[in-house]
């Protein structure tokens, strides 16, 4: 079974790549049911009615939800098509898109692809790295945001395909900066075609204004950019690996951060002391989730100033904190942890360094008293860190990650004795446990365990694998203790076939071990 990479992720659960999948297939067959289905007809027209389809049937509340799901398949098209198969799903679907301005697209003016009454058509092209715009595939363009750019040097070398330069992407780069100084209009595509120049073309009236006050997620990378809606409740500024222009770009956005936002992620972004204390002046108040994973806080000399600074401002509401991978040791996080807010549910603070005693210590002392999830691969050095932090964990936390760190059988034996009764996800992969402490640890399992990790523990073996059969919580569904030193194939077998037994029955599945087959 395989372990889900939780070092960059936000919550540990798992994918539901296939339940979206299996979503858009059943979506796909209501809708099509009486022949309402006319994907390829004008947004304008209205599908012949000959009868309601189920999907059609659903209260609009729903419509929309079902819309949402689809559309963080990553699949925007499918979105699209799901708001032309009847008049009263293209409401709530093209609502749903227009809501979530992610990975906006530029529009480029093509005199060389005008229509037949010699009005200029559009180039879609998209930002995939610093080095410039590239052609966006026509699926990919369907139902994507943009906006109309002007046409200049850069802009015509990547319509002609021609190598990028260092220098391109520089001007592109002031370009971006420049336009968060004035108003961009938001366009939804509602149709692409892909033309045999490689290009995807997209008409005039294949453009839908979108006003500003329905956008709520807006979602930046490499550009294009505009400023942040005035109601939008989410704003990403993700993957800007060009120093320079992260600083500026994320000074910039910092004023423009709206009184209704709540949710705000910079992931990979360098944040030095100026930048920061510009963005903690704007944050606002009511935020519930801050997300600064992947994001460099070290100062210009090394120190810790940002993340000093941050701690004395961090909003007082807030819920969820995401610093994963942001390597603060020391200062910085006893700055942090003595400043954490009683209100958090969620606290990541894994590839950070609890090295030092005073670190340790304030985060013990503040503790969230109604924490959830607490994530800190590879955060505890120091030897007796399980001995003072386990203690201290919260009973109401349900999900506890702690991979990476070499608890040993003792960590794991101070673990079991402080087990917080109600967890559902605890992860102890490459923790170099062995099967002693595997032997410890099952019989404190709480009974609302779902997913166990011991993975990558060379000392673990069948033997630990017997002892969690003979002791298994009712609700435990998921298991991986892939790459241990010791399982054996026949252990492995063990393993999965009882795994497979708990979860036919979490799914309501026949279990032919229960039944008396000759009866």
């Amino acid at each position: 079974m395989q372990r889900g990479d939780t070092s960059n992720s936000n919550s540990i659960s798992i994918s539901r790549s296939s339940r979206i999948d299996g979503l858009t297939t059943a979506i796909t067959h209501l809708a099509l049911v009486d022949g309402v289905a006319h994907t390829t007809g004008h947004h304008h027209e209205q599908p012949h009615d000959t009868g309601i389809s189920p999907l059609e049937s659903l209260p609009l509340p729903l419509l929309e939800e079902i819309a949402i799901l689809v559309l963080w398949g990553r699949e925007r098209a499918t979105t699209m098509a799901l708001a032309r198969a009847s008049p009263r799903i293209y409401l709530p679907a093209v609502r749903t898109l227009m809501a979530h301005a992610t990975s906006p697209v530029y529009l480029i003016p093509s005199s060389q692809h005008a229509d037949r009454n010699g009005r200029d058509q559009f180039c879609v092209l998209t930002r995939k790295s610093r080095l410039g715009p590239e052609p966006a595939p026509a699926p990919q363009a369907v139902g994507a945001l943009g906006f109309l750019a002007e046409r200049s040097a850069v802009m015509d070398i990547a319509l002609a395909r021609e190598e990028m330069r260092e220098t391109d992407s520089e001007r592109l780069d002031l370009d971006e900066i420049d336009s968060l100084s004035r108003t961009r209009r938001w366009l939804l595509i509602s149709r692409a075609t892909a033309h045999e120049s490689g290009h995807t073309i997209v008409a005039r009236q294949d453009l839908l204004h979108v006003p500003e006050r329905l956008i709520r997620r807006v979602h930046y990378s490499l550009g294009p950019f505009a400023p942040i809606p005035p109601h939008a409740t989410n704003f990403s500024l993700v993957n800007l690996h060009n120093g320079r222009f992260a600083v500026e770009l994320a000074g910039l956005f910092a004023p423009q951060l709206p009184p209704s936002l709540r949710e705000l992620t910079l992931h990979n972004v360098h944040l030095t002391a100026r930048t920061m204390a510009t963005l903690v002046a704007y944050l606002p108040r009511h935020l519930v989730i801050l997300n600064l994973s992947g994001t460099s806080m070290r100062g210009e000399t090394e120190d810790d100033a940002p993340a000093l600074i941050l701690a004395e401002n961090l909003p007082p509401r807030l819920r969820e904190l995401f610093l994963i991978g942001t390597e603060l040791r020391d200062h910085g996080l006893t700055a942090l942890c003595a400043q954490l807010p009683r209100t958090l549910t969620v606290l990541a603070l894994t590839g950070n360094y609890f090295d030092s005693a005073p670190s340790l210590a304030a985060l013990i002392e503040h503790m969230p008293p109604a924490l959830e999830m607490l994530l800190l691969d590879g955060a505890l050095s120091l030897p007796d860190s399980a001995a003072l932090l386990f203690p201290a964990l919260p009973r109401s936390l349900l999900h506890l990650s702690l991979a990476k760190n070499d608890l040993g059988d003792d960590g794991v034996a101070m673990l079991a004795k402080h087990m917080p009764p109600a967890l559902s996800t605890l992860m102890l992969h490459q923790t170099n446990i062995s099967n002693h402490g595997v032997a410890t640890l099952v019989p404190a399992l709480p009974a609302s365990l779902t997913y166990l990790d011991l993975g990558e523990n060379m000392r673990v073996g069948d033997a630990s694998i017997e002892a969690l059969i003979a002791a298994w919580p009712p609700r435990l569904a998921f298991v991986d203790m892939d790459t241990c030193g010791m399982v054996t194939m026949f252990g492995m077998a063990m393993l999965d076939e009882r795994v497979m037994r708990a979860r036919s029955r979490r799914t309501g599945a026949v279990d032919l071990d229960a039944m008396d087959v000759d009866s």
